[in-house]
């Protein structure tokens, strides 16, 4: 079952977001999936999971950060990692109320950003059960990748992206406040499992980057490695499937 619903944040603005569960009745396990950077709740791999997770007996919900996607919010001013988190607690919120959930049982996804974020939220809400980050950095100014446009970026004061096929400005105010945030030191705090996936061929985010992450991480952890895995799994079939059954077999094991 698939239904489309429009979750309030702090800042009164609505988040679009769309939840998957099991058709018959009952209190399931459930999973909040974040996206990346410039990423959305429709893209490939986050819809995948999120029907896979509801065939195998998980409740799931993808939504678009503030200020991105069909979300409310203005672009230039809204889309921050700092209102990103809150928009990930107002879904949380949400999610664990619903009635055919069990709030003792979420777990939590990211992809790239959207990973590190979960790093970050999982050491500030410890009721959360199982962490997966899939190719995530740990923090912005010291990523290679966005360390290497800083300068042009800085300089005008937006980088553009694509939104539901609209072009959109990525303010410099992004990245100054992103860079506040620590997932290095943040991953510490989480006792739970946490699962670490990344790719051989990740030049986005380099492994290296997230093995750092699975380093400082306690007990119980754990680094899969999938070998010819770019950034951008989703639009490789054979890769999806490898991390899907990855990320369905953790959270089985830790929330069914």
């Amino acid at each position: 079952m698939e239904e489309k619903v429009y979750i309030l944040n702090p800042k009164n603005q609505k988040l679009a977001a769309v939840i998957h569960r099991p058709k018959a009745d009952g209190k399931y396990p459930a999973v909040v999936l974040l996206h990346g950077f410039t990423g959305n709740k429709e893209e490939g791999h986050i819809k995948q999971l999120a029907v896979e997770l509801a065939d195998n007996g998980f409740v799931a919900i993808r939504f678009d950060a503030s200020g991105y996607g069909e979300s409310e919010g203005d672009t230039e001013k809204d889309y921050r990692m700092t209102n990103y988190f809150s928009d990930t607690k107002s879904v949380y919120d949400y999610l664990r109320n619903l009635p055919y959930v069990d709030p003792d049982r979420i777990g939590i996804f990211g992809h790239s950003l959207g990973g590190m974020l979960v790093v970050l939220f999982a050491a500030k809400h410890p009721a959360i059960k199982a962490v997966v980050p899939v190719s995530a950095p740990y923090h912005l100014e010291t990523h290679y990748r966005l360390k290497g446009i800083w300068n042009g970026w800085q300089e005008k004061g937006y980088r553009e992206a694509k939104s539901n096929g609209k072009t959109v400005r990525i303010p410099w105010a992004f990245l100054e406040d992103a860079k506040r945030y620590n997932a290095l030191v943040e991953v510490r705090k989480i006792k739970g499992p946490i699962l670490f996936i990344v790719g051989t061929s990740d030049v986005n985010v380099l492994p290296k980057e997230t093995q750092k992450l699975f380093e400082e991480a306690n007990e119980p952890k754990e680094l899969f490695v999938v070998r010819g895995m770019d950034h951008y799994y989703k639009n490789f079939e054979e890769k999806l499937v490898i991390v899907n059954e990855k990320v369905l077999k953790f959270f089985k094991k830790y929330l069914q």
